[in-house]
């Protein structure tokens, strides 16, 4: 099979400033996927986005089913999806964007009750973006979970970090990654030890409004 030329290029930058996640709704009948293309580092220069989502099972007894949207600079939107529609009650939905935008869902009604925040750190002073990716972790559970974060592709290392039951001291863990050696790419998955269906899966590129690098995992030299 043909494969991707080796090695990587410069990169121009581009005001995308994305956000999307999701989680069960409060009856945990639904799967609610958020939307936005934020204007807050970019401002009247940051771009809107389109995203497909995938269903790669079984959906309403359909293989691979999807759904276009399109979001403005500056705004979000919602959509959900019912957990009988899936089989087995099994969710599973991959979401597509510009540039290497990826994010992947799968569990069911027994998730723990984690919000997580994927975020684009930045600077104390001017509140630029470093490159670097924060994920912010909070429990609602009555119990601790061990979560586990893998990279799938840049070899920065596993992490494993504790969170405290609900209302601790230590029910909300902030990791930051440093993308420093991938120029700003990333590719991890978010899991918790003991529940095999839960995985939060985040990939693509912090913008920074500099110029970077192509993806070095496509280029073949990580």
């Amino acid at each position: 099979m043909p494969k991707q030329e080796k090695g990587i290029r410069d990169s121009c930058p581009i005001p995308y400033e994305l956000y999307v996640d999701g989680k069960l709704n409060a009856d945990k009948k639904k799967f609610e996927i958020t939307f936005e293309a934020r204007n807050e580092i970019f401002g009247a220069m940051s771009a809107g986005a389109p995203f497909i989502v995938y269903a790669p099972g079984k959906y309403r007894n359909e293989e691979v089913k999807s759904w276009a949207f399109a979001v403005v600079p500056g705004d979000e939107l919602k959509e959900s999806w019912s957990l009988s529609d899936f089989e087995n009650n099994q969710y599973h939905l991959r979401v597509y964007g510009p540039n290497g935008f990826f994010r992947e869902f799968t569990g069911n009604e027994n998730d723990a009750a984690l919000g997580i925040i994927v975020s684009y750190e930045q600077e104390r002073l001017n509140k630029r973006p470093t490159g670097n990716v924060m994920v912010q972790i909070s429990n609602r559970d009555k119990q601790p979970h061990l979560i586990l974060i893998t990279d799938n592709a840049y070899k920065t290392g596993p992490i494993e970090k504790t969170i405290g039951a609900g209302g601790s001291k230590n029910a909300t863990i902030n990791i930051v990654l440093n993308q420093g050696k991938s120029f700003g790419w990333y590719d991890f998955t978010v899991k918790i030890k003991g529940n095999a269906l839960f995985q939060k899966r985040y990939a693509g590129r912090v913008e920074t409004g500099k110029e970077s690098k192509t993806d070095p995992y496509m280029g073949r030299i990580i």
